[in-house]
């Protein structure tokens, strides 16, 4: 009997959190947490709404994520 590997389920991802996290920093230190949208964030980050969701929660998660770089 042959034991095989599951496959990974979905596509990977298309984005490098490392990068994608140092822009949002960029943004939170320019506009403040308040003052930041998620429209200015995804675009800096070159992701879409349901990416940042998948990959950082929401809003203050990726803001605290952010903040741990620093």
């Amino acid at each position: 009997m042959t034991i095989t590997k599951a496959a990974c389920v979905g596509r990977p991802r298309g984005f490098d959190i490392d990068l994608a996290l140092e822009q949002a920093l960029n943004i939170f230190w320019r506009h403040g947490y308040e003052g930041t949208s998620l429209n200015e964030l995804t675009e800096a980050m070159g992701i879409k709404k349901p990416s940042l969701y998948a990959a950082f929660g929401n809003k203050e998660q990726l803001f605290l994520k952010a903040i741990d770089l620093y």
